[in-house]
């Protein structure tokens, strides 16, 4: 039986009194859009004793309990991390943190952006394996990742420069380890991220990930990745161009752009 909302609400709120370190100075959130390869970050970063999370919880940023509500989805969820001292969540959709409070910019950020043709046209087959009608068609894919990929902006000119840090997924696939290490340079743990994870049972746990790969893998297994800058395909030029023009633009935001343009064929 599901919990009422007002319920959680105040549940939320009451652990956040008792439990001092349930605030959002405390949490890393990975912000990213569909298919990023953000599933496989963040088992890296659930495997690190000192970080609690599985996934995609679905919590809303709206106010000042967001930690709470994201401490009891993990404690319902995923009870062996309850001593870890940071909480981790993946937030992939603007209905999620379109209107946060601004202790949500108190919290950790690890940024990550993929090219969009690979990504849209990679939501679009997901979507269309796993039966998601909301981007089922390329056009739908297209306008979900431009409304994301501006949404990821706004929150990184609110982030202190030292609460934020942007990644390209290509990067992270190419060198994972690489990327691992500069991520390790920014989290307050105590040592490196390692390269592994464990996937057994994940696919069954909602928001825990990939279900088209993650029963598959157990780390994030270097590819020879490259950033596509073409206009992706199926969706109208005007519309492509701007998904092109974003992502170049967000990437130069967060100071990605010269690796974002090295790679283009």
């Amino acid at each position: 039986m599901s919990v009422p909302d007002h319920i959680k609400g105040i549940a939320a709120a009451t652990a956040a009194s008792v439990l001092p370190r349930l605030r959002f100075e405390n949490s890393i959130l990975v912000l990213s859009h569909m298919r990023s390869v953000s599933t496989a970050l963040t088992h890296v970063l659930a495997m690190h004793p000192e970080i609690w999370g599985y996934g995609e919880t679905h919590v809303s940023y709206t106010d000042e309990r967001a930690p709470g509500r994201l401490w009891l989805n993990l404690l319902r969820h995923h009870r062996s991390g309850i001593g870890r001292k940071l909480i981790l969540d993946k937030v992939l959709h603007n209905d999620l943190d379109r209107a946060v409070t601004p202790a949500f910019y108190r919290a950790r950020a690890v940024f990550l952006l993929r090219s969009p043709a690979p990504a849209i046209r990679s939501i679009q087959a997901l979507s269309v394996a796993q039966g998601l009608a909301d981007w089922q068609g390329p056009e739908q894919a297209a306008r979900y990742y431009l409304m994301r990929i501006t949404r990821l902006m706004h929150h990184w000119n609110h982030f202190p420069p030292e609460r934020r840090i942007g990644m390209l997924s290509e990067n992270l696939m190419r060198d994972p380890d690489g990327a691992l290490v500069r991520l390790s340079h920014f989290l307050p743990v105590s040592h490196p991220l390692e390269n592994r994870y464990v996937a057994e049972g994940r696919a069954a746990r909602h928001g825990a990930g990939d279900p088209m790969r993650s029963q598959e893998l157990t780390r994030i297994e270097p590819t020879d990745a490259d950033v596509d800058l073409s206009l992706p395909v199926g969706v109208d030029r005007k519309l492509a161009a701007h998904c092109v023009q974003a992502y170049l633009t967000a990437s130069d935001l967060m100071g990605l752009a010269e690796h974002a343009l090295n790679d283009r064929g």
